[in-house]
């Protein structure tokens, strides 16, 4: 959703020096007439819908309402509620969004230089006339002039509950009777995950970052409602319930942009095996033969592992704490990674043993609750980050210890001990008696 406020964009302060210019290409693109049909009213109405482009802020597309005047084109304006400042750095955004700080607004630009710009991006554009009434053109006005006063222009911005899909959607409802929101309880049949994977399917990181990041409202079913939180969908609804059937005025020359890519669990399964690894040695070096210094080893090889895990586990804990939003407080994801695991190569073998079980036994717990349904995250691949490591400390694969009772046996058979072998037992010389 970008930035065209001409204040806080230098290209549109630029673009808007030259307006003739660009009013005559607009014209000679047919932006002043999208030939969708002559409406009865005048100022008409027209809902802008806009595709994607590479841009990460751009992956789930914009939409814009326009009062469009034929016998005063002077007045011809379009309401964009998708403006923020975009210039500023991007973790300055990013910690406003954490902190459900994002401050966006409702900026007022003229017809030609919207599409002008977006076209200039590259990106799709749709238009959709919608049929309303005198009286309804005059109370949506009134709507959207309320919200350009600069005491009502500012609001605190959530991608699914409150932008600037859902204010044009709401306007509308409210000026349509109601007409949008009958039958949007019906449910969708995707998630918020889901949905928001198709956005981001080339962006492996963000979404693998998803999985540890974004709790469980991101993994409710959709209603017909919430779904037109995405232009696509506000456009569908719109063309199905008001009547207005879209027109794309521009096609993106560019190569679409991809809709389905990895989520990145196979690097999630990589990584758990990886971690798994070290223990996994020690674990095998101990089945083929005796350790002396067994506990020794096991700190070693635990000690990558309890540092990865604990890690995840703070990162986790930092973003529900720290913030604001729902998708990120209730996070099942705290279920599965726990900082206590910087323990494991601290504690004592036998504490370490009972410690690793006691884990092991939650995260079979955390698995039924998967299978069952009682948590909603896809949690699978993750659980097997601590699972792996956690598995293989909380048990021995040591041979019986009656081997070492065998004639020729070996003294010193490693014991639980962290000191390595027991003690060497006593041998009685052959002659002697009581």
């Amino acid at each position: 959703m970008r930035n065209l406020d001409p204040v806080r964009c230098p290209a549109m302060w630029l673009s808007s020096t030259f307006f003739p210019v660009l009013l005559v290409a607009a014209i000679s693109g047919q932006a002043a007439d999208p030939g969708i049909g002559q409406a009865p009213t005048d100022p008409r109405v027209e809902l802008l819908t806009i595709g994607q482009s590479p841009e990460i802020y751009h992956r789930f597309g914009h939409a814009a309402l326009c009062l469009v005047h034929r016998r005063e084109p002077d007045n011809t304006r379009c309401f964009n509620y998708g403006t923020a400042d975009f210039q500023s750095p991007p973790q300055t955004l990013g910690w406003a969004f954490l902190r459900g700080r994002a401050r966006f607004w409702v900026s007022v630009q003229s017809y030609e230089i919207m599409l002008w710009a977006y076209k200039h991006d590259d990106r799709d554009i749709w238009i959709q006339r919608i049929p309303f009434t005198q009286a309804q053109v005059d109370r949506l006005g009134a709507l959207l002039d309320h919200d350009a006063l600069e005491e009502n222009r500012y609001y605190i911005y959530h991608h699914f509950d409150d932008n600037c899909s859902t204010r044009l959607r709401d306007h509308l409802d409210t000026v349509s009777g109601g007409a949008l929101r009958r039958g949007g309880d019906e449910p969708m049949g995707f998630t918020f995950r889901q949905i928001g994977r198709r956005g981001l399917a080339d962006q492996t990181g963000i979404l693998l970052a998803s999985h540890f990041l974004l709790g469980r409202r991101m993994d409710r079913q959709v209603t017909r409602w919430q779904a037109m939180f995405h232009p696509d969908h506000l456009r569908a609804e719109v063309a199905k319930k008001l009547g207005a059937e879209p027109r794309q005025f521009y096609k993106r020359k560019g190569p679409a942009l991809p809709t389905e890519g990895s989520q990145g669990l196979g690097w999630v399964v990589l990584a758990a095996f990886a971690l798994a690894l070290p223990i996994l040695a020690v674990r095998l070096a101990e089945r083929l033969r005796p350790l002396r210094l067994l506990g020794l080893y096991e700190r070693l090889a635990l000690a990558l592992p309890a540092l990865a895990l604990t890690i995840i586990a703070l990162g986790v804990g930092f973003v529900v704490v720290v913030g604001r939003m729902p998708e990120m407080r209730w996070n099942e994801a705290l279920l599965v990674f726990w900082p206590t695991d910087l323990l494991l190569p601290i504690l004592g073998l036998p504490a370490r043993r009972r410690y690793s079980r006691i884990r092991l036994s939650a995260l079979g717990l955390i698995a039924l609750g998967l299978l069952t349904g009682l948590l909603r995250q896809p949690l699978g691949a993750p659980l097997l980050l601590p699972g792996l490591p956690i598995a293989l400390a909380a048990f021995s694969w040591r041979p019986s210890s009656g081997a070492a009772s065998a004639p020729g046996a070996q003294a010193g058979v490693p014991g639980d001990s962290d000191g390595g072998a027991l003690p060497e037992a006593e041998v009685q010389s052959p002659g002697q008696s009581l």
